[in-house]
């Protein structure tokens, strides 16, 4: 048999949260691409990527729970600490796929590097907070999405592990302004609000759009419309394919990330994907995003929850075109140059050398 000169690629196991069939279902359709793009390209930049799906019920006792239980999945911890040979870097998205592999790793001699990518500070959920003070110690890397939580964690926590900000991505070749020479461009006619998780308050949003002459649309599944009460909100519940979402992007007058304050980066995948699309943008000043936001100048920010002063934002951008196009050219160009699959993969590949182990 000849034997290949070339040396061995190192390996990252990757461990979902959910079943990766299951995620679109769950979080929506903005969040379908961008895990799958920084894979290719560290793929391209030497690395063999494999990933670890959780196991379907009986064979995980908690596959049908909510992701942070799912995720902990005994059986599929137990076939990683076990996998031989190992390997170089095992990749968990957020905290709870890392727990039994953190617990367990003394008992299995098991020295690969455990990397938790995004992680779920500052919640009041006791069993997450539980989770994280096992977890946090035991593991070799933390690369949250933002400084302020690499800042909790360095205060609030003893652990070993490297922790550094490693900023979110967005995909900026498929998120971006369309082509309208090749079809017409319908009317500008609405302001458009994504997402789902609880980081989102629309409740503002609503009331400071009431009276406006323009629709809301907000894409979620966290609001039922009342055409009764609010007779200019319209809401999008169903699942759209990429294209239909990004042409909801690409036709909104202007786009607006109403949140409630939030220690982790709640809403960074939308308002990322309205950036990389030329979007002018409101954004509520979470510290979760402080690493994102540049006030005036991809954006106008206001505080959170106040609905005079979002409504002074939106009016303002609603009457000045000059304003909403510098800040779209702006954002677009702020994703294209410090936020692009391309930057982020060789960020997390430098890193990943870093942690592995001669």
């Amino acid at each position: 048999m000849i034997k290949s000169n070339q040396p061995k690629k190192p390996t990252i196991l990757v461990l979902p949260s959910n079943r990766r069939g299951k995620v679109p279902e769950m979080l929506g359709v903005e969040f379908e691409r961008g895990g799958q793009g920084v894979i290719i390209e560290l793929e391209k930049l030497g690395f063999a990527v494999e990933f670890f799906d959780g196991n379907t019920w009986p064979w995980n006792p908690m596959a049908n729970m909510a992701s942070i239980l799912a995720a902990i999945d005994p059986i599929r911890a137990l076939r990683i600490l076990l996998r031989w040979p190992r390997p170089d870097i095992v990749l968990c998205y957020f905290e709870s796929s890392a727990l039994l592999l953190a617990l367990f790793k003394p008992l299995f001699f098991f020295r690969s590097p455990i990397v938790i990518i995004d992680v779920g500070l500052g919640g009041k959920s006791r069993l997450r907070n539980l989770f994280l003070r096992l977890i946090i110690p035991r593991v070799d890397a933390i690369f949250p999405l933002g400084s302020e939580q690499v800042r909790h964690i360095r205060t609030h926590y003893k652990t070993r592990a490297h922790v550094e900000l490693i900023p979110a991505h967005v995909d900026t070749e498929f998120y971006a302004p369309q082509n309208h020479d090749q079809y017409p461009k319908r009317d500008d006619d609405y302001i458009l609000a994504v997402g789902d998780d609880i980081s989102r308050d629309y409740e503002t949003l609503i009331k400071a759009t009431a009276g406006l002459d323009i629709r809301l649309i907000l894409k979620t599944r966290r609001v039922a419309e009342n055409k009764e009460l609010y007779p200019h909100l319209s809401v999008m519940g169903r699942r759209l394919s990429d294209p239909e979402f990004r042409d909801l992007y690409d036709r909104a007058k202007l786009v607006v990330m109403p949140l409630h304050p939030t220690l982790w980066a709640g809403g960074v995948t939308a308002f990322l994907e309205a950036m990389a699309m030329g979007k002018a943008q409101i954004v509520s000043t979470s510290v979760g995003l402080i690493d994102y936001v540049r006030p005036g100048e991809n954006c106008l920010s206001v505080p959170c929850h106040d609905m005079n002063a979002l409504r002074e934002a939106i009016v303002r951008l609603l009457s000045d075109d000059a304003l909403r196009r510098r800040l779209g050219e702006s954002a677009r160009h702020y994703a294209q140059t410090h936020l692009s699959i391309e930057q982020i993969a060789g960020e997390r590949a430098r890193w990943f050398r870093k942690l592995m182990r001669p």
